[in-house]
Order: C-alpha cells, then structure tokens, then sequence
C-alpha cells in the first residue's frame, strides 16, 4: 500500500535532493506549456490590433493574397494595387459641427459601419462631354444603407479629377457617366464590402484599392482621415480620390523625395508623410 508523499505525489516518497530534482522538472514543464499557449506573431486573416498593421514597403513583389498585406508598389498597369493605412482616432458620431481648416469648411465626419446592405448603387447623373489627349469615363456608385449623400459624394469626386491641379496636369481629362461601359467605377463602400471588392488583396476593413476597373473608397477614410492629414479631412479625400485612380491611370507607388519636400500622390500617405509634408495632388513628371 503506498502513501502520498511529501510533494502530493501518490506513492512515493522523495528525498530533499528528490524534490530539488522534482521542482527543476516541473518548473520546465510549466515554462514549456506557458511557450506553446502564448498567442504567435500575426499571419492569419487579422492583424492583433489595426494600429500594428505593418507599412508596406516599395520594391516587393506582388503577390496578392500574401501575408502580410501584399506590397503592389511595383505592380503592372492593369493589376489590382491598394493603398494600405492604419485606422484613425479621429471618428466622430454624426452631427459634428463643421470646422475651418486650411481657410476651407471641412465635411462633418461620420460614424461608418463595419457594414452596410453590400450593394452599391448607380448614383446618377453625368457631366458634359470633354476633350482632351486621354479622355477617361468613370461611373460613380455608393453603398446602400451609409450615410453619405450620392449626389455629394459624386460632385466630390469630379470635383478632384477635373481639377486643374490634378491628373488634368498630364493631359488626362474625366467625363462622370452612370451607364454601363465606363472606363471605370467609382465605388464608396463599407470596410466589409470594402473587403470583397478588393479580394483578393488584404483590406482588412481599413483600407482602399484600385482593383481592375473598381476605384474603391473605403467609407471608414473617407468618414474619419488619417493622421498627418489632421482635421483637413477636404485635403485628404483629394490625396484618397488622386491616389487610387492614379493606379487606374497606370501609376505605381512612390516614396518621399526628400525631407520638406511634398509627398507624391502615388506615396502612401495613408500611411503617413514620412519627412515629406501632405499633399493631395500630383506632382510635376508623376
């Protein structure tokens, strides 16, 4: 008949060396277990916390689907590219008063859900015919069930691209259509629907993407900025708008020239300036 010892061990009895022993061996065992439960490094679906998503960087290979988000800096005309960004603190509820930025009125910002009905519809209307040496059309489309205005949201957008500052500078001229057969479209989506669109590439409900003939604005930027764009959330729906139909337009990402320099609308400013300053516009040669 045996007894239990003196450490709780059934049977046996152990010396004071036995239980120095004991203790090495179940103070391994312990560290081992705690080893294998604690979570690993992020390579799944999700990233741990949106603010430690990694910044992407230039001279990778493409590769969508990769973990973790691909890096598309170099990817060819007609590939799919996105514009990578960690989310910003600045979301506010609905009825924020307006502010004065940089001398311009700045548009309430907007609580986004992760969701909406993940139908986007046709926002109609079109502008007069134009000529030019690179004529593109694009349709305009906007999710039912956010609470952004159509009518707003297209006049926003052709308000950026037939801006003489913008792509207008490298000859590139925009008619808004809302029939089929649009060169491309327009798409202001919900981070879930945001998601879909862009698939395969790894939004992750936080950020935009040009993918094929699809512009898509993920409505959580384009409610709440980014940081090194502070309150002027005007400025950065230009550098949003410039930035990804400059992929449809066949540009690939750059980075900052130098420090005080203006970033270039085909750098990730989502992401942030880096030692450049903001800038919603293109540049001279991009």
């Amino acid at each position: 008949m045996g007894q239990e010892g003196n450490d709780g061990l059934p049977g046996l009895v152990l010396t004071p060396r036995g239980r120095r022993v004991a203790a090495v061996v179940v103070a391994a065992i312990v560290a081992l277990v705690s080893a294998l439960t604690l979570d690993a490094p992020w390579r799944g679906d999700a990233p741990p916390d949106g603010d430690a998503m990694p910044r992407m960087t230039t001279g990778g290979t493409t590769g969508a689907g990769s973990d973790p988000l691909p890096d598309l800096s170099a990817a060819p005309s007609g590939e799919p590219s996105v514009t990578a960004g960690a989310p910003s603190p600045m979301i506010a509820g609905e009825g924020t008063p307006p502010v004065v930025v940089n001398g311009r009125t700045q548009p309430p910002m907007v609580a986004v859900p992760p969701s909406a009905s993940g139908q986007p519809a046709v926002v109609a209307g079109s502008t007069a015919a134009v000529t030019g040496p690179t004529v593109w059309t694009y349709r305009v489309e906007v999710e039912d069930g956010l609470a952004f205005d159509g009518t707003e949201f297209a006049a926003a957008v052709h308000a950026t691209l037939s801006d003489p500052r913008g792509w207008a500078t490298d000859g590139h001229v925009f008619q808004r259509v809302d029939t089929d057969g649009a060169d491309f479209r327009v798409i202001l989506a919900s981070p879930a629907l945001t998601d879909q669109l862009c698939a395969p590439l790894q939004t992750r409900g936080q950020v935009s993407c040009r993918n094929g003939e699809m512009v898509v604005l993920n409505a959580l930027r384009w409610a709440t900025g980014v940081e090194d764009y502070g309150a002027d959330l005007a400025s950065y729906r230009e550098y949003l708008v410039n930035h990804e139909v400059g992929h449809r337009l066949g540009r690939n990402h750059v980075d900052c020239p130098g420090p005080g320099q203006p970033a270039p609308i085909m750098m990730q400013q989502t992401y942030g300036v880096g030692d450049c300053t903001p800038n919603p516009w293109p540049l001279p040669g991009e």
